[in-house]
């Protein structure tokens, strides 16, 4: 079983361990596909997106293209329980957790390990990440 997070988010938020892993494990099995529609659906727009900024859905899709052309075969794994707490702001939940990677193109190749920093929010009965970034790291 995950570990318990830190700090519960507020009650009426309604989040338990099951439900934001199920979110992360589901956004790391859509980003193994090519269906680039599925991935950016998981996003609260605009949203923070890495060292971008703010940005719009129409970046996210542009993005997100680029990436499943370039690295055609992807395998992502959940490397530890996911940890989250709540934020200052009411509604909002931080998330993280460690993933290894694996990217395959027909010339080049890269694995690893990053952590993963999400901040979600429900919007219309679903969970979005509004705030996504990440850190390489070292072996």
């Amino acid at each position: 079983n995950p570990a318990a997070p830190a700090e519960s988010p507020d009650a009426g938020q309604d989040l338990r361990p099951e439900k934001v892993t199920k979110l992360v494990e589901s956004y790391l099995r859509d980003a193994e596909t090519d269906d680039v529609g599925a991935q950016v659906a998981y996003y609260g727009y605009p949203v923070e997106y890495f060292d971008h900024g703010a940005v719009s859905r129409a970046f996210v899709t542009k993005d997100t293209h680029n990436y499943v052309k370039r690295w055609p075969r992807r395998e992502y794994t959940l490397t530890q329980p996911v940890k989250f707490f709540a934020t200052e702001k009411k509604g909002e939940t931080n998330v993280e957790f460690v993933i290894a990677f694996n990217v395959k193109n027909n010339s080049h190749s890269a694995t690893g390990k990053t952590r993963n920093f999400w901040t979600i929010k429900p919007e219309n009965g679903a969970l979005k990440i509004i705030r996504i970034r990440e850190e390489r790291l070292r072996e």
